[in-house]
């Protein structure tokens, strides 16, 4: 069998295209200080730590600065992960079972499934989602509309979850402030359970501004 690429080594990068090395599916690039001490093939199967210093990071015409980011990841025998993120924009803990590429559409799908108990339409997972979360988010300045373009400022914000696709989601959010597109939400917080059979949505939000005209 193909052995598992292996990465150990301290560089200064003047160009990473992350996309390239397929640890990510957007055309993201980086530039900085690294030391990384990893083995993988792809982002699903990373193991070890990787740590940015002075990083300059874009996104198309997008770009921001990082003073640092570490990521220590680790996958076990029965394909659950831990991953563990520090750095001076957000820090984190993620535990459990899940896969980066269908996750998103798990998650999609159950809510929307729960909520118009259509599961007619539901496309069975390939990877059971069983894990918990727990971020906090300090400033992160263009690092939202990197990570997602229309994320335009989302600040000082706490998001507490765990998930398991074949029962249960439970959210916990803390929101000061938050601009998508075109809306800007202000002092927002959301305690969410959502099962198979039922669900129990509570949203509190102080003021919701369509660019500068206040909607709510």
């Amino acid at each position: 069998s193909e052995a598992t690429p292996q990465f150990n080594f301290n560089a200064d990068i003047q160009k990473a295209l992350l996309k390239n090395l397929n640890l990510l599916p957007d055309d993201i690039r980086i530039a900085g200080r690294m030391n990384s001490n990893f083995s993988g093939s792809n982002l699903e199967n990373i193991n070890g730590s990787i740590s940015l210093n002075d990083v300059a990071v874009s996104r198309d015409s997008i770009k921001t600065s990082v003073k640092h980011f570490s990521l220590n990841t680790k996958t076990f025998a029965d394909g659950s992960k831990t991953i563990l993120l520090n750095s001076d924009f957000a820090e984190g803990e993620i535990k459990g079972t899940f896969n980066y590429r269908t996750l998103p559409r798990a998650l999609s799908e159950f809510v929307t499934s729960s909520i118009t108990r259509d599961f007619s339409k539901v496309m069975p997972d390939t990877v059971a989602q069983n894990f918990t979360a727990d971020i906090t988010i300090y400033e992160p300045g263009n690092i939202s509309r990197i990570i997602y373009p229309k994320l335009l400022l989302i600040r000082q914000s706490r998001i507490v979850a765990d998930f398991n696709s074949t029962k249960q989601l439970n959210l916990t959010a803390t929101i000061p402030a938050l601009t998508f597109d075109k809306y800007t939400i202000r002092e927002s917080s959301i305690y969410a359970t959502i099962g198979k059979e039922s669900f129990d949505i509570q949203a509190k939000v102080d003021k919701v501004l369509n660019d500068d005209n206040q909607i709510l």
